[in-house]
């Protein structure tokens, strides 16, 4: 058989080829990546429910993760991280619905970083939405990358991955298009509430997770640390659905009156259903660790505070800013 250059040069490459099929990373030519400025971003999450999990599933003796702050979950990408760990799970809730429009519905960040001129350290989750919280239908995640296992650390090709949050460097969000589920039954695709984040875990073996093709998906594990897995940053709203009020929600309308307030003046903070409502500094400090409703509450500097509450029928959580002016 007579071989030419340009032969062994197609066959040389027909891997990476056959790897390479989707969206580039931010920043190349044809990539989906949204900025986390990008005024197709409407609104962010505003609500949660997490459950972090192992540093490292083959070793639970290390613990669970702790890196990240929850009170910087929910607003705008570039608030601060949390981790979620090998298969930790995090459900954001929202002011208003997600519905489905021409494009990218909503976007997921997360805090990958370069690690060379086209590969990046990348670590991927599993992104499900649900109307009314109990039923879940998951976005058709796909991998075409090599079954080499990817160490800590290690750069991957964003090309490699589709459906799958994660796949964009810090401040560039994941698209997802509603389009891709719209045969699912059980929920409506124009009346989206939750949508839950599920960290992949990237062992190529039996503790590994799978594609929707049953690939494994190869992402960088393991990362034995306390920032270990998914580090979600935030979820971009890009179609909302205005008829979806927030009292349809599990977290009910929190009326924090006045705001901005000046230095002295007391501050009212109520709400229906509120199980806790927690003050923070915007440095994490916990003013008031715990109570229940709260009138003529008197700050003593100014600021910004951020007002944590969770109503008594479930364990989602909401975040409101408030600012103390002099």
């Amino acid at each position: 058989m007579h071989f030419t250059f340009r032969t062994l040069l197609c066959i040389t490459l027909w891997p990476q080829v056959l790897w390479a099929q989707f969206a580039p990373q931010a920043g190349m030519m044809g990539t989906s990546a949204i900025f986390a400025d990008s005024n197709i971003i409407v609104n962010w999450a505003s609500g949660y429910t997490i459950e972090r999990s192992w540093q490292n599933i083959s070793d639970t003796t290390l613990g669970k993760v702790t890196a990240g702050e929850e009170w910087s979950i929910t607003g705008k990408a570039g608030n601060g991280v949390i981790s979620l760990g090998d298969g930790g799970t995090i459900i954001l809730t929202f002011p208003y619905g997600i519905r489905n429009g021409a494009g990218p519905d909503f976007t997921v960040f997360e805090n990958g970083f370069m690690v060379n001129d086209s590969l990046a350290f990348l670590e991927m989750a599993f992104v499900e939405v649900s109307t009314n919280g109990q039923k879940y239908v998951r976005f058709p995640s796909q991998y075409l990358g090599s079954s080499i296992q990817i160490g800590a650390f290690t750069g991957a090709d964003a090309r490699q991955y589709h459906n799958l949050a994660g796949k964009y460097v810090y401040n560039y969000g994941t698209p997802f298009n509603l389009d891709d589920i719209k045969d699912s039954t059980g929920i409506d695709i124009n009346n989206i509430n939750y949508v839950k984040i599920i960290d992949v875990k990237g062992a190529i073996s039996d503790l590994g997770s799978k594609d929707v093709n049953g690939n494994f998906i190869n992402d960088p594990w393991p990362t034995p640390f306390p920032s270990a897995g998914f580090d979600f940053d935030a979820i971009g709203v890009i179609y909302q659905n205005d008829g979806m009020a927030l009292s349809e929600l599990d977290i009910d309308p929190v009326s924090i009156f006045p705001n901005p307030a000046k230095l002295g003046v007391p501050v009212s903070i109520k709400g229906f259903g509120l199980n806790q409502i927690k003050i923070h500094k915007s440095n994490g400090e916990t003013l008031l660790p715990t109570t229940t409703h709260q009138e003529d509450l008197v700050f003593k500097e100014s600021g910004l505070y951020v007002i944590e509450v969770s109503s008594i029928n479930s364990n989602a959580k909401s975040f409101y800013k408030l600012v103390i002016t002099p």
